[in-house]
């Protein structure tokens, strides 16, 4: 990281090589050196560029990426160069500071700063899921899903976490999250309710021509899990 929080310096090639956006974004000849012009990366995502700019080297390409904070760049940036997913160093700075506020509380003080950092952790996953969707990425992706799935799955979370499987396509975590929600559908609160009635909606919504045949892809799932979990192979109403 240089300069400014949130600059990091890259190799153009190597940006390339690991996502299919920013090959598009800098463009591909058989010299491998052809760039996208700076007035047209506007039109990619909301991604703007500049020459020579900011903190970076003498002739240097700038390219700003808007919609994106600098925790999640950091952890996109050290998944293109290492193929893993690291979590930023700014959740255990946070987490430092919340000990030294609790020093001298107990138990109850303590739990609360262990689940403020949960929450934190399951907040930086969604929009490094997220931004991995928009890039591209399907390799990082796939880590942010399956830590969401493996660690931060419950009753609280189980239909936000649905919801953005179905958006960002990601099947173990719409598993472990519509497992959840089928434990504990007559519990959920109104407002997931209401969300995972406007899912249904929308499931129902992507058949096309509607036969009496069809059936809704969520709907049939929900049934099956419910039938598994009252071991009633035969029933799944509801």
């Amino acid at each position: 990281q240089e300069g400014a929080k949130g600059a990091f310096a890259c190799h153009t090639a190597w940006l390339c090589q690991r996502t299919e956006y920013f090959k598009l974004m800098f463009g591909t000849e058989r010299d491998g050196n052809a760039l996208i012009p700076p007035s047209r990366l506007g039109d990619l995502g909301g991604v703007a560029s500049s020459e020579g700019e900011g903190e970076g080297e003498v002739g240097a390409q700038v390219v700003c990426l808007s919609g994106i904070d600098s925790e999640t760049l950091e952890t996109l940036i050290h998944w293109i160069y290492s193929d893993t997913l690291r979590e930023p160093s700014s959740l255990d700075d946070n987490e430092e500071d919340e000990e030294d506020e609790v020093e001298g509380g107990e138990g109850d003080l303590r739990a609360a700063a262990g689940q403020r950092r949960q929450q934190r952790r399951l907040n930086h996953l969604v929009k490094v899921l997220l931004c991995a969707n928009f890039f591209l990425c399907d390799g990082l992706k796939t880590l942010a899903a399956q830590q969401l799935a493996a660690h931060f799955v419950s009753p609280q979370t189980c239909v936000a976490l649905l919801s953005l499987s179905l958006a960002a396509h990601c099947d173990r975590l719409y598993d472990e999250a519509l497992l959840e929600c089928t434990r504990h559908l007559l519990d959920l609160p109104p407002e997931d309710c209401a969300v995972l009635k406007d899912l249904v909606r929308e499931s129902a919504a992507q058949v096309q021509a509607r036969q009496d045949v069809d059936t809704i892809e969520l709907v049939d799932d929900l049934r099956y899990l419910i039938s598994q979990l009252h071991h009633n192979p035969g029933g799944g109403g509801g």
